[in-house]
């Protein structure tokens, strides 16, 4: 005899009970109410107005608000979110329906707006990031989408149907160490984005640190550019690094092999053969201006790149970096497919230091992009762990009933 049975859209152990959204279960299992429809603004009022765009990767995003100037005693107290409350987007495109998010706190200033649904629930029979959790997962696996109706330009879920909508529910206690477990990860997940987010804005404030004043704290000189690091010299941007065109290789012409083809916005491909020998540099030229690449190994520089025929013995990485800060994006020209415009920066006149700090500065600027990427693998390693986590643990293959959290 089979542990699990069906509940419509998964399989949950027999030991653990089922109960539709709209159900009466002592008092009914959750509040489930629209938003307010009033005309609001994007810019200024006294109160905050949450809508779709609020949703962000299952939190509240309070940049991401509308406001309203005049609210009744009576909408206040209606529509205020308050802790543990749950925004379900019902209305919108595939992609964000059912997206959700929990309400950290009280809050005295944001109201629950129109297109989204509010979840309150009964916290004697489900625990808040229990239901949480569970949305996600079946967002996860297109349940929503499987009850939901398609317009022209958007879809929607009836709410008849959602309060039909089958969910676990395991024994309060389990569901608490379901959500506390998978909350784990994501505030770990949270915690790499939050030290990837600082290192890049530090990794910023270095390069325009860097590439202005220097590493050596000498005094500065008046050139014709303005002032700059007395050892540094002016020269112009072809004299300092010369690009040229890639060359064509069509998609069908590439053969199988180990050399990387590296296009306007990074490697596109592999092809058996290398026009430029490592290490290199890419620019975006047409489509994704500006974008710059290092290579290590040689490889194809494809014509819808710009690479760098040139390094005049200046230090490649600081090349690199140099080219980064420059943000050479700017000198684009056209619409439809916008250009790099090489004549529109190859005469300016720009300074540059001596060897050895530029290999000083490019050194200080590889740690700083090796902490980067060692927090990246961090946070991949958690978001790769959180999926199958939220399933095994949302269809009880892994059972958590016994454990005790401090």
């Amino acid at each position: 005899m089979s542990s699990f049975r069906n509940i419509g859209h998964c399989e949950i152990p027999n030991d653990w009970a089922d109960i539709s959204l709209g159900d009466e279960y002592k008092r009914p299992l959750l509040v489930m109410r629209n938003g307010l429809t009033k005309t609001q603004n994007d810019h200024d009022g006294t109160f905050k107005v949450s809508r779709i765009e609020t949703i962000s990767n299952g939190v509240i995003d309070e940049s991401r608000v509308k406001y309203l100037s005049e609210v009744s005693r009576e909408e206040e107290d209606k529509y205020l979110i308050r802790k543990n409350d749950i925004l379900f987007s019902h209305i919108n495109s595939d992609a964000h329906l059912g997206k959700t998010a929990i309400a950290k706190k009280d809050y005295d200033d944001l109201l629950h707006g129109m297109n989204l649904l509010l979840f309150r629930v009964n916290e004697e029979i489900l625990d808040p990031e229990f239901l949480f959790f569970t949305t996600n997962y079946y967002k996860n696996i297109g349940v929503f989408i499987s009850i939901g109706s398609r317009a022209v330009n958007q879809s929607s879920i009836n709410q008849g149907k959602l309060k039909a909508l089958k969910v676990p529910l395991p024994p309060l206690p389990e569901q608490r160490n379901i959500a506390h477990i998978l909350s784990k990860i994501q505030s770990a997940i949270e915690t790499q984005e939050k030290i990837i987010q600082t290192t890049t804005e530090l990794k910023k404030a270095l390069m325009q640190k860097l590439f202005t004043e220097g590493l050596k704290g000498e005094p500065q000189k008046e050139t014709e550019i303005g002032l700059v690091p007395k050892s540094w010299k002016v020269k112009v941007f072809e004299n300092i690094v010369t690009l040229q065109r890639g060359k064509d290789l069509p998609k069908d012409k590439f053969v199988q092999g180990k050399f990387h083809v590296g296009g306007s916005n990074g490697i596109i491909g592999y092809h058996n053969q290398f026009n430029t020998k490592a290490p290199g540099i890419t620019v975006g030229r047409s489509g994704s201006c500006g974008k710059v690449v290092f290579y290590d190994k040689n490889f194809w520089a494809h014509n819808t790149a710009l690479v760098v025929k040139d390094f005049h013995d200046n230090n490649e990485k600081f090349i690199y970096y140099f080219l980064c800060f420059l943000k050479l994006e700017k000198y684009k020209s056209g619409v439809s497919v916008p250009t790099l415009n090489r004549n529109a920066f190859r005469t300016i006149e720009m300074a540059i230091p001596k060897i050895d700090e530029q290999i000083e500065i490019a050194k200080t600027l590889e740690q700083t992009d090796k902490k980067i990427t060692m927090t990246i693998e961090k946070k991949n390693v958690f978001q790769s762990l959180f999926k199958p986590m939220l399933h095994h643990l949302m269809t009880g293959q892994i059972r958590v009933k016994d454990l005790r959290f401090s």
